[in-house]
């Protein structure tokens, strides 16, 4: 029986040998953002969207979903991108600076916590603010201390 991060590492194993086989079904393209912008990327870089305005949107999309676009930034200037369903943009197309702005806005929301870019990028302060807080910083590293103790404990548990 797999249990803990064994079985993280099983899911692992699974997803890179069976689910990637998904990626061959949709008709990827790189998207650049416009002229004067760069993308940038966060620590949850990979979305999933269901797209109906801006007003109207959320990041449960996914394999198979008509509608669903896939997002991931590659680099500054280029994102992969698809939509299932639908045909593919012409790889190398240069956004709009709207449409740079609304994938810019879609990253940024989708962190966990932090963006990281290229260089300094005005637009993000005003994305995602940034956040002090000396007290979460220090209970999280108390946590990640005692991490794999009680990983091990708990992973021993399941074995009794």
């Amino acid at each position: 029986m797999c249990v803990g991060r064994e079985l993280w590492v099983s899911n692992i194993k699974h997803l890179l040998t069976n689910t990637f086989k998904a990626l061959y079904e949709h008709k990827w393209t790189l998207l650049c953002p416009a002229e004067g912008m760069v993308w940038f990327t966060s620590d949850d870089p990979a979305m999933c969207l269901n797209f109906h305005s801006p007003a109207d949107y959320n990041f449960g999309g996914g394999w198979g979903r008509k509608g669903s676009e896939m997002i991931l930034p590659l680099s500054p200037q280029y994102l992969l991108y698809t939509q299932v369903g639908k045909a593919r943009t012409a790889p190398g197309t240069i956004l709009s600076k709207e449409k740079t702005m609304g994938f810019q806005k879609l990253i940024a929301e989708h962190a966990h916590r932090k963006i990281f870019a290229a260089g300094p990028l005005p637009e993000i302060p005003q994305l995602r603010p940034r956040k002090v807080d000396p007290d979460a910083f220090a209970h999280e590293k108390n946590q990640w201390k005692s991490w794999h103790a009680q990983q091990s404990e708990a992973e021993q548990k399941l074995r009794e």
